[in-house]
């Protein structure tokens, strides 16, 4: 099924496997990284402290990975204004509403507790709202493995 532009676009990208779980897994990605003399800090090779993009996604068998593996992995990046709006519009949205609503209610009262309640009360379903349509779009649009490097080998 093909995704609108506007919602995000699938991407392929290479990964470090971080750490593993029983049904999920950490990586970083990796971003064009190709060798130390073009390094731009991703941690991935563990010479430095800058951040990184990193991914925790459930995979069927979590075994099968190991910390430092190279893997390629297919993922929905969500449009940046879309998610922005999504994380902080829905929210601020349901505070907004729930203080006009109040002052319909009683104009005079702005400053009460019951506005205060209902605009904080609005403030967590929005967040509540957020979460579930970020679970949404994660669970239709799966990260998924396409390619495994070998295993790391300790250094003994």
């Amino acid at each position: 099924m093909a995704i609108p532009e506007y919602i995000g676009t699938m991407r392929t990208e290479s990964a470090v496997v971080l750490k593993t779980s029983k049904s999920k897994i950490r990586v970083a990605l990796k971003d064009g990284c190709t060798d130390k003399s073009s390094c731009r800090g991703c941690t991935a090779c563990g010479h430095t402290e800058r951040t990184i993009p990193k991914l925790t996604f459930p995979v069927e068998n979590a075994s099968q990975f190991s910390t430092g593996q190279e893997i390629k992995i297919r993922r929905l990046a969500v449009n940046e204004g879309l998610a922005a709006g999504i994380v902080f519009g829905i929210p601020l949205l349901a505070a907004v509403a729930a203080i006009v609503v109040s002052q319909l209610v009683k104009p005079d009262s702005l400053e009460s507790p019951e506005t205060v309640v209902a605009t904080i009360g609005a403030l967590g379903l929005g967040i509540v709202t957020a979460i579930a349509v970020e679970t949404y779009i994660s669970r239709r649009h799966p990260v998924e493995v396409l390619e495994k490097g070998p295993p790391r080998r300790e250094n003994t």
